[in-house]
């Protein structure tokens, strides 16, 4: 038998002196310490002389009156079962920059109500704060750190900071930068310690988490324990009535790689407890979405088969007035974040409930309950998802006038063309399609824009009907069934557009009556920049496009808000949204309602502010339509249970490369040994050096470790078993020694699970 007397020797001798290190210092197991940074910058002045600061990958700090100023919200991974104590912000390196400037202000939010003292009122307010603001010379805004809260992306738990870089001194003109800020959060381990098992968050918390490096080692699928028997990706929850309606469908998706269960309301409703029947359905997502794997659930049914719940994110509205209480979808897709906080009955409330808009899963609706209705709808989504066809490279962009400047007599009144939304849309997602283009070009003021045709009704349903299109979008007015252009018609000669007298007019460019003459056939993803056109209560126009002419749409299930004279993609609310929709689904080919979600993402991230307008509308844009469906049609299969862009074995009709770790985010494929199966998945056991008793950690291993290290013995049968603590990818170096000494001889922490 081979001894080894010198590399014990030394590793006691070692031990002897680690010991005295290891002791000798203190760890925090409550503190996490993590520095962010801001990416470069640019100083653009506007012809106006009023200056914009962009900030690569950050939005704006969107509160109306107030300088606009960047802005983004980090999401920081915490341990699992943390809860957050308290957080501590340094700012570093602060400088003023030389000169002076003259930020503009964020422009007002426009107040969708037939009730004209609303939108006033608002004005004035956005007039009264910015007075306030830009007539002092306090430093705006006086946090660069916020702590927001706490929220989670399935088992990865994160607290929320918002990092505002630059600050702003508005009667001096000054403007300070701070390029990186250090977080230090204290919390407390009150909760499970044992992280689900779940790999489905992988891809996206490695892009949404700034520290996921770290955080990817708490929050391991330990594959040596009990793994899910039943894996459903999609969901479909419907009643019992409508379940034969399916068949085709289910088939569909599961010739395309899915894994599909059908759910019924009556089971859920016999097997799970709530308050009301939404709760219920709810609390079956929470209880099976880790459980079994899902990512997309598709309700299969209006509202009064499978519920919305309302939502009040005016927590001074809570009913008197309709318009601003609204139905969502989102209550069944952000399964983590509680929805009633303050436990008052009233859900999704501005400032008093922790909603954090990240979704657990993606979810879209089919808003009728007719069995005949639902075949057709589904046949139809079948076949867009089974067409490549160069049609879909083509686009209608519609823009109608929402406001004209000084309307009314009210010189706060600015002008808003959503023709500057088809423009960015046109430019920057679809500059490379077919593009149809009607703006306003009727009455006194028209839309700058040149465009195809002007945008009319009869131009609307002439095109439409005929031109096979695979996106369409449009900013307008809205009512239940139908999109309106406001027209400023003639003038009286002030110079001013009036109601009385009535030189402003309204017409529909879109209703439910021309939806009957559109080719289903040829049916597109909507998005309807528009009030109440997601309403789910009547037959209204996202309904009925539902019908014919859409295979999904977007639309707002109440009233939606809007900034005044947007004309930028990152002004914000709703045409910010759709922007970003699109480009989510288009640039970046995420699938129907994943673009849903990251849109939501990145405008809770990068957009918000303090005004409810933001909730309001994050709330009330639903989808209808498949979550799962993928717009660019199946001529790229990749059925990828990880998510890390290479394909599952098995599946023979996958375009990507095979994956050398089906089961696990493994985005580089490292196979250190060649043998064709990736590093993340080799591993066993960390410690396990040897693999002389293959689950177990004992001397020989750590006689192993000695000469490996400076004998030049052999190395770990799979490189992540060597990482012993962790910490360095798939390296052993002294802090595996160190690490493994402590846990053998000093009963320190046990070698962290496999990833």
């Amino acid at each position: 038998m081979k001894r080894y007397p010198t590399p014990v020797s030394f590793c006691a001798v070692l031990l002897t002196g680690l010991l005295v290190v290891l002791l000798s210092g203190s760890v925090d197991a409550g503190n996490l310490t993590v520095t962010i940074e801001a990416g470069d910058y640019l100083v653009r002045q506007a012809g106006d002389g009023h200056h914009t600061i962009d900030v690569e990958g950050f939005g704006y700090l969107l509160t109306p009156g107030t300088p606009k100023l960047p802005a983004r919200t980090f999401m920081i991974a915490l341990p699992p079962g943390a809860s957050v104590v308290s957080v501590a912000t340094q700012a570093h390196s602060t400088v003023g920059l030389p000169g002076t400037f003259r930020v503009a202000a964020t422009p007002p939010i426009m107040v969708p109500s037939a009730d004209p003292t609303k939108q006033s009122e608002s004005l004035q307010q956005w007039q009264s704060t910015r007075d306030q603001v830009y007539t002092s010379d306090n430093t705006y805004p006086g946090r660069i750190g916020d702590y927001l809260g706490e929220g989670a992306l399935r088992q990865y738990r994160f607290a929320k900071v918002r990092f505002c870089p630059f600050t702003y001194n508005p009667l001096s003109g000054r403007l300070t930068y701070t390029p990186s800020l250090t977080v230090s959060i204290d919390y407390d381990l009150t909760g499970s310690a044992r992280p689900i098992v779940d790999a489905k968050a992988e891809a996206r918390a490695s892009r949404l988490l700034v520290n996921y490096d770290h955080a990817k080692q708490w929050y391991h699928v330990d594959k040596q324990g009990d793994m899910p028997t039943e894996l459903y990706d999609l969901v479909i929850i419907t009643s019992d009535e409508l379940v034969s309606t399916l068949d085709a469908f289910v088939a569909w998706k599961e010739q395309i790689g899915f894994s599909v269960n059908v759910v019924t309301t009556t089971w859920i409703y016999d097997n799970y407890s709530g308050a009301d029947n939404a709760e219920q359905v709810r609390n079956f997502l929470i209880d099976k979405y880790a459980q079994w794997g899902i990512e997309y659930v598709m309700l299969a049914g209006n509202f009064d088969v499978v519920p919305m719940r309302i939502c009040y994110p005016d927590s001074a509205n809570h009913g008197h007035d309709p318009d601003f209480c609204m139905p969502t979808d989102m209550y069944y897709a952000d399964l983590s974040g509680d929805w009633d906080s303050d436990g008052d009955g009233y859900h999704g409330e501005y400032g008093q409930d922790n909603v954090d808009f990240v979704p657990e899963v993606y979810v879209g609706r089919i808003p009728w309950n007719q069995a005949g209705q639902m075949d057709s709808i589904l046949q139809k989504l079948v076949n867009f998802e089974n067409d490549t066809g160069v049609w879909k490279n083509r686009a209608l962009l519609m823009g109608a006038f929402a406001w004209f400047e000084g309307q009314n007599h009210n010189p706060l009144y600015p002008r808003t063309d959503f023709a500057d939304l088809s423009e960015f849309i046109k430019n920057d997602i679809v500059s490379t399609w077919t593009t149809t283009l009607m703006y306003e070009k009727s009455g006194v003021d028209t839309s700058y824009f040149p465009c195809d045709f002007p945008l009319t009704s009869a131009n609307v349903v002439n095109d439409w009907s005929t031109g096979q299109y695979g996106v369409v979008s449009w900013g307008g007015h809205g009512s239940y069934g139908a999109c309106w252009r406001t027209v400023w018609g003639w003038d009286d000669g002030d110079g001013v557009p009036e109601y009385e007298p009535p030189e402003l007019y309204s017409e529909y460019f879109i209703s439910n009556s021309e939806a009957l003459a559109l080719d289903n056939n040829y049916a597109g993803i909507v998005w309807s920049t528009a009030c109440n056109t997601g309403v789910p209560e009547y037959v209204g126009l996202g309904r009925a496009l539902m019908l014919s002419g859409a295979v999904g749409f977007l639309g707002s299930s109440r009233v939606a808000y809007a900034i005044g004279g947007w004309a930028d993609k990152d002004d914000g609310l709703v045409a910010t949204m759709n922007y970003y929709y699109y480009h989510y689904l288009l640039n970046e080919g995420l699938k129907v309602g994943e673009a849903l979600g990251a849109t939501g993402e990145l405008y809770y991230a990068n957009f918000m502010g303090d005004h409810v307008a933001h909730y309001h509308d994050l709330f009330c844009y639903n989808l209808y339509g498949d979550p799962s469906m993928t717009y660019q049609g199946l001529s790229y299969v990749c059925v990828d249970t990880d998510g890390d862009g290479f394909g599952d074995a098995g599946h023979p009709e996958n375009m990507c490369d095979e994956d050398n770790c089906p089961d696990v985010f493994n985005d580089d494929q490292m196979d250190t040994d060649m043998d064709g199966v990736g590093d993340a998945c080799c591993c066993a056991l960390r410690g396990d050096f040897d693999h002389g008793t293959k689950g177990l950690v004992d001397i020989s291993d750590l006689v192993c470790v000695v000469d490996f290290m400076f004998n030049g013995g052999p190395g770990p049968g799979c490189p992540i078993e060597g990482d012993i603590d962790g910490d360095s990818g798939e390296v052993t170096d002294i802090g595996d020694l160190v690490y493994l000494v402590d846990f053998m001889f000093n009963s320190g922490p046990t070698p962290p699970p496999c990833p």
